[in-house]
């Protein structure tokens, strides 16, 4: 269901604003109680389409759920 989108592998890992360590994309995308964390798309968009990944693999209620800003 990815369109051949690939996410990085678990030795692939990026430092976690939030939590102040190393952490892979898996951890990132079940971080909030299964869903993706919300700081995922900013954290990972320069290592590859992670907004179009998340896209496709979200429903639109879990895309809005954790992703959309509140006004």
């Amino acid at each position: 269901m990815n369109a051949g989108i690939t996410p990085p592998d678990d030795t692939h890992m990026i430092r976690c604003p939030r939590l102040g360590h190393m952490i892979s994309f898996s951890y990132c995308r079940e971080e909030n109680q299964g869903l993706p964390c919300f700081k995922t798309l900013d954290c990972w968009f320069e290592q590859f389409p992670v907004e179009a990944f998340m896209r496709q693999e979200l429903t639109e209620a879990e895309w809005e759920g954790t992703f959309k800003k509140s006004s």
